[in-house]
């Protein structure tokens, strides 16, 4: 994949990053190319999107702060459900609209209340949604003005199925003016564990 993303113009390359110490190897998140360079890297988390985005994968585990509160976390697990797209061409710029549908289960949380009653199930999914769609805006801005590397796919998606809009753009110098626009849908499938 990565040869064949470094042939490409509509995006480019990125390899799984990991890190040696004595006789121990773990995993980093992966490293960012442009053409055969390394420019940058993305943590664990980040990463989990990308695979989310360009691949259709479940990722890890969702941990974010409930109700806002960083002291009380909720850690949820995650599948991929399914993923709209639009693309379209507005005033000179490619719009993408995505929308990634995931679903899981309550993995751990770090407080007594209960959360049994459905709308605090609700509050758990929003919770979700809002910090995925956080969580991805950040990392399109470091994508998209930090490093300047497409390595959602996005062009790949507009080559093959929108050749008109393909044909305006040079993805390379388009890519960082493009306004994208990622949202999450949650659904807590069941509980996973005691809630009380």
């Amino acid at each position: 994949n990565f040869f064949i993303d470094l042939s490409t113009s509509h995006h480019q390359p990125f390899m799984l990053k990991v890190s040696v110490r004595k006789e121990e190897i773990a995993y980093e998140g992966v490293a960012l190319f442009r053409e055969d360079k390394m420019i940058g890297s993305l943590n664990v988390q980040e990463t989990w999107i990308i695979l989310r985005l360009r691949y259709n994968e479940d990722g890890g585990p969702i941990i974010f702060p409930y109700e806002g509160d960083p002291s009380r976390t909720v850690s949820l697990s995650s599948e991929f459900v399914g993923r709209s797209r639009r693309i379209g061409y507005r005033n000179g710029k490619v719009e993408a609209r995505l929308h990634v549908q995931l679903e899981g289960a309550l993995l751990e949380k770090t407080f007594k209340d209960k959360l049994f009653e459905s709308g605090q199930i609700a509050r758990l999914e929003k919770g979700a949604a809002d910090y995925l769609t956080d969580t991805t805006r950040r990392l399109l801005d470091k994508l998209q003005k930090r490093y300047r590397v497409d390595v959602l796919g996005i062009g790949g998606q507009i080559r093959a199925f929108h050749p008109g809009i393909w044909r305006r753009v040079d993805w390379q110098s388009d890519f960082p003016e493009a306004d994208i626009e990622v949202t999450y849908s949650y659904k807590l499938r069941n509980t996973g564990m005691e809630l009380d």
